[in-house]
């Protein structure tokens, strides 16, 4: 919860602040705070998990982030050319960003809590 709505209050802010006369509305930026969140657990956990593994997981996810950064793009620079209602779509590139950046840094810096792999007793099933 610390993650979510931190990362959807400092995404907001970051978009305020990057673009001031766009109005946004949306929980996408708190949405990519969890996935920033996600890659700094990754990176944390160099530990536990093998770096074949952990260096797969941050490579997809590096590139669903460039995916998603270049979609943006995409998406608001064809909202230059109006519809023929005068409306336009514009998608809040800098509240994704920012909660991308913003997740990452709370998940960095937040403890983590240890666990403890629990060993099973396969003896102790019965049929």
């Amino acid at each position: 919860l610390i993650i979510f709505f931190g990362a959807g209050i400092l995404s907001g802010i970051a978009q305020m602040l990057l673009t001031p006369g766009e109005l946004a509305v949306g929980a996408s930026g708190a949405v990519m705070g969890v996935f920033g969140a996600s890659a700094a657990a990754t990176l944390r956990l160099k530990d536990v998990l093998p770096a074949t593994v952990r260096n797969s997981e941050l490579k997809w996810m590096a590139g669903l982030a460039l995916m998603q950064i270049v979609f943006d793009q995409i998406v608001n620079f064809a909202s230059m050319y109006p519809d023929s209602r005068g409306d336009a779509v514009r998608i809040a590139s800098w509240a994704h960003a920012g909660g991308i950046v913003a997740g990452f840094a709370l998940g960095y810096c937040l403890p983590m809590k240890p666990f403890k792999l629990k060993k099973t007793d396969v003896s102790s099933t019965s049929s």
